[in-house]
């Protein structure tokens, strides 16, 4: 069984206009899905260049639904404008979303279910394969992809125990929905009926336990991407670039310069005349510039003494 939480109830008669949704490229996703009156799509995008340590991400709120007309979600994957879409969520009630047949069912996460993987073929309209495996370090993991595609054909499942998606892994269990069981006349002629797969780990995750002392991540085992703030000051660099300005580079640090005294050897340290050290340093009276006296004359009387 499969649980999913509804939307949120949006108003069933739009009583302010689709300009309510508008909230800039940089719209909270709370505030664009709480809209009173009026049902909105939030939907994040963010570039993917190689060679930027902070990428660019815009968020947008726009409505879901414009004269009577139901408007789908924005399909994850999917690029616009540079840039990818990573978040699409909406408030309407239609919760219409755009999936291909046969590149819905991929997912390589290694964190998903038999009964989501199916799910994917249900919305798309197309036929899934569930793999679980165990990666080179033991993990238990699933992966979900297509059987079938339009003008290459199909594929049966991986035999038990053979190498698995990733590298290094064994396949464990599988189950495509390409697979069809005929049980004898008036679908196809009397055969030995093969034996069926193995059922997956039940309710269908691949990793239902853990160590009492791993520590493991929610709501799945790998980093979940975030909205990052230095993506705001990113993107409106680039649009400074792209409108014609210069950016400039911050500027230096200042100089600073502190005086070194150099002694010909470690002796000529205890002849230096001067004032004791103070705890704290007094301020220099204004006009005035710091000094180093020693006066030779006196070496030379010390140095005349010891040599008596």
């Amino acid at each position: 069984m499969s649980v999913f939480r509804l939307g949120r109830g949006s108003s069933a008669s739009e009583s302010v206009g689709p300009h309510a949704c508008d909230m800039g490229d940089q719209a909270d996703e709370h505030s664009c899905l709480n809209v009173k009156g009026r049902g909105c799509m939030f939907t994040r995008l963010e570039t993917r260049d190689p060679l930027k340590r902070v990428q660019a991400s815009n968020s947008h709120c726009l409505p879901c639904s414009l004269e009577g007309q139901e408007l789908p979600c924005w399909s994850v994957g999917a690029w616009m404008g540079g840039k990818q879409v990573t978040h699409c969520a909406m408030s309407c009630a239609h919760q219409q979303t755009i999936t291909q047949a046969g590149y819905a069912c991929s997912d390589d996460t290694g964190f998903i279910t038999q009964s989501q993987c199916f799910d994917k073929a249900a919305r798309s309209g197309s036929k899934c394969m569930f793999t679980a495996y165990e990666d080179a370090a033991g993990e238990a993991k699933a992966s979900c992809g297509p059987c079938e595609l339009a003008g290459s054909g199909g594929w049966g499942c991986p035999q038990v125990g053979t190498t698995g998606p990733v590298e290094g892994s064994t396949v464990a269990s599988c189950l495509s929905q390409c697979d069809v069981l005929c049980s004898g006349p008036p679908g196809c002629p009397p055969t030995v009926a093969p034996p069926p797969p193995p059922p997956p780990p039940s309710p269908g995750v691949a990793k239902v336990s853990s160590a009492a002392n791993e520590m493991v991540s929610a709501p799945a085992p790998f980093a979940i991407p975030t909205a990052n703030p230095y993506a705001v000051m990113q993107a409106a660099r680039d649009a400074a670039v792209q409108a014609g300005y210069t950016v400039g580079t911050a500027a230096p640090p200042p100089k600073a310069y502190w005086p070194v005294v150099y002694y010909r050897s470690p002796i000529d340290y205890m002849f230096t005349t001067g004032p004791p050290p103070l705890a704290v340093e007094a301020p220099l009276a204004e006009g005035a510039a710091a000094s180093l006296t020693q006066a030779t004359s006196h070496i030379k009387k010390a140095s005349l003494r010891r040599l008596k």
